[in-house]
């Protein structure tokens, strides 16, 4: 049974967002980023977008776009959202890097290898 995003409701101070990506990938500059396979090498940061906010979150909103410290995140498990079924993480507060209301073109335009 896949669990819809609307029946939920946060706790706390977590956040719960979708689109994470993974995977090795060259940035518009050029640059390689190597896949982390679960080691250090790779490791980086990873942009996501918010799903939900707890009641004690005051500076994220539903919608917006995050950094998140690398392996900062839950594993993924499947939802819907509006009958589409999408794979979301819950992360912390604590472990947001920054915050914004568009995608970083650095994350969102760089080619999948």
């Amino acid at each position: 049974m896949t669990v819809a995003i609307e029946d939920l409701k946060l706790l706390s101070d977590k956040v719960l967002v979708k689109a994470m990506e993974f995977g090795s990938r060259k940035t518009t500059g050029g640059i390689f980023l190597k896949d982390d396979e679960m080691t250090v090498i790779g490791a980086r940061p990873r942009m996501c977008r918010v799903l939900a906010v707890g009641p004690k979150i005051t500076d994220i909103k539903v919608g917006q776009y995050l950094v998140v410290e690398h392996a900062r995140w839950t594993r993924g498990w499947e939802m819907t959202e509006s009958g589409e079924k999408i794979i979301v993480r819950m992360i912390d507060n604590k472990d947001v890097l920054l915050v914004s209301d568009l995608p970083s073109e650095e994350y969102t335009s760089s080619e999948k290898l």
